[in-house]
C-alpha cells in the first residue's frame, strides 16, 4: 500500500474527532517502511490530540518532532491555543520555553497568538499579566492591543478595556475598525448599549467607517432584544452606506431563525425585496452546519 502525506491528512480529518483510531493509524503509518511523517502530518495529529486535550502525548510528539527537526510555528500555535482553552495558563506560557529549547525566535507575532489564545478563553487577567512581563522584549503593535482589548471585553471588564484603549492611543496607534468592533462587542455585552451606539456613530462621523461586521454586532443586538424596527433601521443604513450584507447578518449565535427573520422581513420593504436572496443564505449556513 503506497502512503503518501497528503493522504494521511486527509485520514486523520475524517477521524479528527475519534482520537485514538486517528492516533493508532498515524502510529501505523510512521512504521511503515518507506514512508516517514512530515511536518504537515504531526501537525495533524497534534490538531486532533490538542482538541481531545490528551496534553502529555500533544507535547511528547511536538518533542518528538524537535528531535527530527521537523517543528513550525504551527506545532507551537497548535500548542499554545489548546493549553489556552483549557484555561492552562502556565503550561500555554510554558511553550514559550519549549521555542527556547528548539531555538525558535519569539516576535510580536507568536506573542500575539498566545494573548489571543488566552484572552479567547476568557483569561484577560492572565493575557495582561503575560504581557506586563514581556512588554520589555519586544515592540507591542496595533494587534497587540487588540487582543488585550478583547480579552477584558470577553470578561466584561469595561474599566481595563479603557486603561488598553487609551494606552494603545498613548503609543500613537490609531484603533481601526477591528479595534472599534471589539469594542462594541464588549459595551453590548455589557449592557451599555447607549454607549456603543454612541461609539457606532462617531465611527461613522470620524471614523473608520464601520463595515459589515460592524453593523451586524448592532442588528444582532437589537434582534437578540426583539427591536426588529431598529435593526431594520441599520440593515438600511448598512445597504445605503453601499456594503453588502452577507450572511451573518441574517444568522446569529443568538438564535436569528425563522419567526425572527418574518418579523424582520415585515418591518421593511427593502428587506423583503431582499428576503428570497438573504433567506437563501440563512438556509446554506444552515445546511454547512449540519453536515
Amino acid at each position: 500500500m503506497y502512503l503518501s502525506h497528503n493522504l494521511i491528512v486527509e485520514v486523520l480529518e475524517r477521524f479528527k474527532h475519534a482520537r485514538k483510531p486517528a492516533f493508532r493509524f498515524f502510529c501505523w503509518a510512521g512504521e511503515r517502511p518507506g514512508f516517514a511523517h512530515d511536518s504537515r502530518t504531526y501537525n495533524s495529529m497534534m490538531t486532533i490530540l490538542a482538541k481531545t486535550r490528551q496534553f502529555e502525548t500533544m507535547v511528547s510528539l511536538l518533542e518528538e518532532m524537535g528531535v527530527k527537526e521537523l517543528l513550525t510555528m504551527e506545532t507551537f500555535t497548535i500548542a499554545m491555543k489548546a493549553f489556552a482553552a483549557a484555561k492552562e495558563r502556565k503550561k500555554a506560557v510554558g511553550i514559550f520555553e519549549l521555542m527556547k529549547k528548539y531555538k525558535f525566535k519569539i516576535g510580536v507575532e507568536t506573542i500575539n497568538c498566545l494573548l489571543d489564545s488566552l484572552g479567547r478563553a476568557k483569561l484577560g487577567k492572565e493575557a495582561q499579566v503575560l504581557f506586563d512581563r514581556l512588554k520589555e522584549r519586544f515592540t507591542p503593535n496595533l494587534m497587540t492591543y487588540t487582543v488585550l482589548l478583547n480579552g477584558w471585553c470577553r470578561v466584561k471588564n469595561l474599566m481595563e478595556a479603557a486603561r488598553i484603549w487609551n494606552g494603545m492611543i498613548d503609543q500613537g496607534l490609531k484603533p481601526d475598525v477591528v479595534a472599534h468592533n471589539v469594542m462594541l462587542e464588549g459595551l453590548l455585552r455589557s449592557r451599555k448599549k447607549s454607549d456603543a451606539i454612541k461609539l457606532f456613530h462617531v465611527m461613522k462621523a470620524k471614523g473608520p467607517c464601520p463595515n459589515v461586521r460592524s453593523y451586524t454586532i448592532i442588528i444582532r443586538d437589537f434582534c437578540k432584544q426583539s427591536s426588529m424596527e431598529s435593526a431594520v433601521e441599520y440593515f438600511d443604513d448598512m445597504v445605503d452606506s453601499g456594503l453588502q450584507p452577507d450572511a451573518a447578518v441574517y444568522v446569529s449565535d443568538h438564535g436569528f431563525g425563522t419567526q425572527s427573520w418574518i418579523r424582520f422581513t415585515n418591518c421593511s420593504r427593502r428587506c423583503k425585496r431582499r428576503a428570497s436572496s438573504g433567506w437563501q443564505n440563512v438556509q446554506r449556513v444552515d445546511q454547512t452546519d449540519g453536515e
